[in-house]
């Protein structure tokens, strides 16, 4: 798995680059009681993580830190009911970036309607990152050797506020920043029919932030593009 960043990153006092995050993760399904639900969990076994090309001297136990070993109970539609990740309040806004939602953002991307799929009949579902919702639509091509191809859009609209520093304040009074951010995202999933598991995902998602300093009410721009990868690999 890969979630590479290109433009403004709220970081080391914010400036433009490119930043990048090379995972390996295991997921692994475990025994349940009942067929309404699942359990699965997921656990980060490596990582590297680059900024303008160099490699940072951080690694697995800094992003364990924000992201442990996660055990979940979903539908055999691909909801999530439970999880028992930790509330971590990160220090910056990405997209994306939510502590909490890891396993959306890997192994378990799409949620599937209960009255059945058609080909070429988008359908629609929604996942709360952080504070504000993710809107999905995905839409189902002809399979093709049970793999199916769906296609993937996401929308996000979300505000924060931040100091000096670009850190992400809850107080007013903390604030030097107010900060309205727009996402849109295409891509797509590969769904292996046979095994009920994504075997593939690709997504490409350009967020507009527009900025204002709350002093002086001046306005800023800012543009990040997100690119996300993530590919199954048999044990």
């Amino acid at each position: 798995m890969s979630v590479a960043f290109d433009g403004f990153i709220p970081i080391l006092g914010g400036q433009d680059g490119k930043a990048e995050a090379r995972l390996k993760v295991l997921v692994k399904g475990a025994e349940s009681k009942t067929l309404e639900n699942l359990i699965a969990s997921s656990e980060l076994t490596d990582a590297e993580l680059f900024f303008n090309e160099a490699k940072l001297p951080l690694g697995l136990d800094n992003i364990k830190d924000f992201f442990p070993k996660t055990t979940i109970k979903l539908t055999p539609f691909g909801k999530i009911i439970e999880t028992d990740a930790p509330d971590k309040n990160l220090p910056i806004k990405l997209p994306g970036l939510d502590a909490k939602r890891f396993p959306d953002i890997s192994y378990l991307p799409i949620e599937f309607p209960a009255e059945g799929v058609e080909i070429g009949k988008p359908f629609k579902f929604t996942k709360n990152f952080g504070d504000s919702p993710v809107e999905y639509e995905c839409t189902m091509q002809l399979p093709i050797d049970d793999i199916a191809k769906f296609e993937l859009t996401i929308k996000q609209s979300y505000s924060v506020m931040e100091n000096i520093s670009l850190e992400i304040v809850k107080a007013k009074e903390d604030a030097e920043f107010m900060v309205d951010t727009v996402v849109a995202g295409k891509g797509y999933v590969l769904f292996d029919m046979k095994k009920s598991q994504v075997k593939k995902m690709a997504l490409n998602a350009v967020a507009t932030s527009n900025v204002v300093e709350i002093a002086t009410k001046t306005k800023s721009n800012r543009k990040l593009t997100t690119t996300l990868k993530v590919d199954r690999i048999e044990k």
